[in-house]
């Protein structure tokens, strides 16, 4: 499958589907995930502090409405008091307001929000990027997506595939 497309994401997780979403607006847009069920398996935990909360610790950052507006039937579990250990059994803790939310069903609501405002979805599709000034990777069962030069991610591309990627194609060092 090839085809001109305006922004390709790769990567369903909360970060990608909210890119999507967002880009969907106004762009043709494609959501790749490699994974045929989106949201599982969990790629890591599923803890989000509460809006008010993200909004203090990053005032500047404009939180989109997908972290502002988690529906009830994802929500696990809500906490005031966050507890990390290390490998050595010792914990910090410290007060947070935040929702312990069910990844699944999370990234699944946020994928279908995504397709609602206009992005196509893609699971189990591997994604090469094939640009100007870029390797051509070889890549068997690949989906190749071309950024137009107008990009709006400019010249670099953008990924949310997370630390586990096997995404082909990465910019030049310069």
């Amino acid at each position: 499958m090839r085809e001109d497309i305006q922004l390709a994401v790769v990567g369903a997780g909360p970060a990608g589907s909210t890119a999507a979403l967002v880009a969907a607006r106004d762009l043709d847009v494609v959501l790749i995930d490699r994974k045929s069920e989106i949201g599982s398996p969990v790629q890591c935990g599923g803890f989000l502090p509460e809006a008010w909360e993200l909004e203090a610790l990053l005032p500047r950052a404009g939180l989109p409405d997908a972290l502002r507006e988690i529906p009830e039937h994802c929500i696990l579990h809500r906490t005031q008091l966050q507890r990390i250990y290390s490998p050595s059994g010792k914990s910090k803790e410290f007060a947070v307001a935040g929702r312990v939310i069910d990844r699944r069903a999370f990234d699944r609501h946020l994928a279908s929000q995504a397709a609602r405002a206009g992005a196509r979805i893609l699971p189990a599709t591997r994604a090469t990027l094939v640009a100007p000034g870029l390797p051509e990777p070889s890549a068997v069962g690949s989906w190749p997506a071309r950024r137009p030069t107008s990009s709006p991610v400019g010249n670099v591309p953008t990924r949310y595939d997370g630390t586990t990627s096997n995404a082909v194609g990465s910019t030049p060092a310069s």
